[in-house]
């Protein structure tokens, strides 16, 4: 009791505050009841008020207390008016987080919420060896020491505590991470570490920054909401986004919140914005007030008294793991004067002549002081089968003169150095060209020879897309485009190969050439927004690309079965099949193939609309046998309106699962069906072709019919009602695929 008296005279005393203002303060630590701003339980100390808060709101700040200011006891007095769990983000008392400013600075404010309290350690908790203030002060309740990682629930969420301080960014921690996260797979979540990612702050350029990078990619896979942090002394709310920074509504919502008590700081001149920066204030203490309820969130900032942030919002939760990038760099780390460093995803750049290939803090860079020179980077910790790989690229010279220059993905590096690699060429006309090679043995040849792209210009950034998936053979698609403009629908070059060395996981990168009888050098490359994401292998795929009687084979799966050979060709763009009466049927499958859970997509259109019956286009997704099998379909109406089903055949006998009305599709443009089975669940989405894919399914159904429950080939149907007035009716389809699950 006398240090209790002694700590709060003493803060008294530095802040002058007054003699009913001790008192209350010696309420707190007493228990005394009848503490003005206490919201909800009238009479109770407040120790004793973390056993009937409401769970379900979390509450707080990071880099708090000082022995110097009066904005800690500010904040605490927020925390007064707010049930709850209250957190920190680290720094919890300046300057060295010692066992005494724990008692004398940070305890008499908001220690009086310390029973509520899980907080998090920050580095200036570490400048007292092992953080021992901190972890002597919060005892159990800061996980075990010196780890300081640790997790909980409330409310219906998961919330997970990270300890992002020098030398504890390692396996264990991020094993425990995994494990974690794999044992509450379908909860809502929120995770929080002292030292944020990404920040427009005064911190953004030190190198405990992109430190936590691991951290932000785990917590991202594992489908984490949001991210609160601190260390930056102001205010910063993101839009959501992926682990790299880039947007992504899906993503994580990220918050700085280090305005608990110590004197904000003001962003250095040099740092520029972040572009996902929504919200950023530098002249209000306070705390964050996240309000957690099932499937959803809201936050409110809640301000000091003369603050003026009021930021506010709410958004859902979307639990279940993401799909992390195999590789993913923005460049946007620390110029350098030697290599590309490590990647956002994927380790660090093996780069070909380290001198010359750089970072200059936006973008990576290859430089090229004569002609006939080659650069090339690679992440070499990467290795996969199958990979959509796609970067920008630019030139201070867009014409090089002679032979021009060229910029390339390497789509595949596999071991012993035979690569797969396109190309995009800017030739000294203005022309862009698009071509495949491999090199095996140390001979390049063509796989998809060179082409002209239409409508593209070699002046400004260029944005190349690769996709390559599977081995033997191996299928490889690529696009290219100027970055200003939208992606274009179709593959510019598709190819398929089999060269023994390539049939392997491999790793991704870049490369860069000017030819050798180039005019206009020296010249320097610039390279960002590098990404890889996984691609499953393709068992079958067709884009038609052909001109056939019959369909011919398909790109993979073999040679298609078709029903009336003579209704059925390609026309070097899609597949057509002639439907001549009404009730009339045409149907194709790939009998090589055999999938038992898959995923089958296909764009389906028709030369008429519907007219005295309905008409279906359907995606076979499992045919057994004749008559027994799963489709997803759609259904052209004569009203012009569209329907998504799941049906079931058995003996020939349909069984409607399930469907519904699809709204927003037109029935006008090509149409991009989805279905998957995953085990006896079917589900379904549709959306028109060039459109962005729905991030949620439409329709699913549950079957367990046991005679379809096993391997069997993919294929599509197209069928006319018997009250069709407008025959005969062409269906076509295009850009067929299936992979297993």
């Amino acid at each position: 009791m006398h240090r209790a008296m002694h700590r709060a005279t003493h803060r008294a005393t530095r802040r002058g505050i007054g003699t009913s203002a001790l008192a209350l303060t010696l309420g707190t630590l007493t228990g005394v009841a009848g503490l003005p701003g206490l919201v909800g339980l009238p009479g109770l100390p407040v120790e004793q008020r973390a056993a009937a808060v409401a769970s379900h709101v979390l509450v707080g700040a990071g880099d708090i207390a000082t022995c110097g200011g009066a904005d800690d006891e500010a904040t605490a007095r927020l925390i007064d008016g707010v049930d709850g769990r209250v957190f920190t983000l680290g720094d919890n008392v300046y300057l060295d987080g010692s066992p005494t400013q724990f008692a004398d600075c940070y305890d008499p404010t908001w220690g009086r919420h310390k029973a509520r309290t899980r907080p998090v350690t920050g580095n200036h908790d570490y400048r007292t060896p092992g953080a021992s203030g901190y972890f002597g002060y919060f005892g159990a309740a800061a996980g075990a020491a010196p780890k300081g990682w640790y997790s909980y629930d409330t409310g219906g969420w998961h919330v997970i505590v990270l300890n992002s301080n020098a030398g504890f960014i390692n396996a264990e921690q991020l094993a425990w991470l995994e494990s974690d996260i794999a044992a509450n797979p379908e909860v809502c979540s929120v995770a929080m570490w002292h030292h944020p990612r990404y920040t427009s702050g005064a911190h953004a350029l030190d190198a405990t920054i992109p430190a936590t990078q691991p951290l932000l990619n785990a917590v991202y896979a594992g489908g984490v909401d949001i991210v609160l942090n601190g260390h930056d002394h102001w205010y910063e709310r993101f839009a959501p986004m992926d682990p790299t920074g880039a947007a992504e509504s899906s993503g994580i919502r990220s918050f700085t919140v280090g305005t608990g008590g110590v004197t904000l700081m003001r962003p250095a001149p040099d740092v520029p914005i972040h572009p996902r920066s929504v919200v950023r204030d530098v002249t209000s203490h306070g705390v964050l007030r996240l309000t957690l309820a099932t499937g959803r969130y809201s936050w409110r900032f809640l301000s000091t008294p003369g603050g003026t942030n009021r930021d506010a919002g709410s958004g859902t939760c979307q639990p279940g793991r993401r799909t992390l990038p195999v590789a993913a760099d923005r460049f946007d780390r620390r110029a350098t004067t030697s290599g590309w460093g490590g990647a956002n995803i994927g380790g660090r750049w093996t780069v070909t002549d380290a001198a010359n290939m750089r970072l200059d803090g936006v973008a990576a860079t290859a430089r090229f002081g004569s002609a006939g020179v080659n650069r090339a980077a690679r992440l070499d910790d990467v290795a996969t089968g199958g990979a959509r790989i796609q970067a920008r690229f630019g030139t201070t010279t867009p014409d090089a003169g002679g032979g021009g220059q060229r910029a390339c993905i390497v789509a595949r590096h596999a071991p012993g150095g035979s690569e797969y690699r396109v190309h995009a060429r800017r030739r000294a006309d203005g022309r862009v060209t698009l071509s495949i090679t491999k090199t095996v043995s140390g001979q390049v040849v063509g796989v998809a020879s060179e082409v002209v792209v239409p409508g593209v210009s070699a002046t400004g950034m260029l944005h190349a897309i690769v996709e390559i998936r599977g081995t033997n053979p191996t299928l490889i698609r690529a696009k290219v485009f100027n970055s200003a403009l939208p992606e274009p629908a179709s593959w510019l070059r598709v190819a398929t190969d089999s060269a023994a060395p390539l049939q392997v996981a491999g790793s991704v990168g870049w490369c860069g050439s000017v030819a050798a009888n180039a005019t206009a050098v020296p010249l320097r490359m610039t390279v960002d927004d590098f990404r890889a994401d996984p691609r499953r292998r393709f068992v079958a795929y067709d884009d038609f690309a052909r001109a056939t009687a019959g369909w011919g084979s398909a790109r993979l799966g073999g040679p298609w079965t078709v029903s009336a050979p003579a209704d059925f060709s390609t026309n070097r763009s899609w597949g057509t099949a002639r439907v001549t009466r009404p009730g009339g049927a045409r149907g194709a499958r790939l009998d090589r193939t055999s999938l038992r859970d898959l995923r089958v997509e296909g764009v389906v259109f028709h030369d008429k609309a519907a007219r005295g019956g309905p008409q279906t286009s359907a995606l076979v997704l499992r045919r057994v046998s004749t008559g027994n099998e799963y489709r997803v379909r759609i259904r052209f109406e004569t009203d012009g309106s569209l329907r998504l089903g799941i049906v079931r055949f058995v003996g020939g006998a349909e069984t409607l699962l399930r469907d519904t009305i699809l709204r927003g599709v037109s029935a006008s443009r090509p149409i991009h069906v989805v279905g998957e089975i995953d085990g006896t669940l079917l589900r379904a989405r549709a959306f028109n072709a060039g459109s962005a894919e729905p991030g949620t399914w439409l329709i699913a159904a549950r079957d367990s019919t046991a005679s379809l429950q096993r391997s069997a080939p993919v294929g599509w149907i197209g069928q006319l009602a018997a009250a069709t007035t407008n025959a005969p009716v062409v269906f076509t389809l295009d850009d067929f695929t299936a992979s297993p699950l």
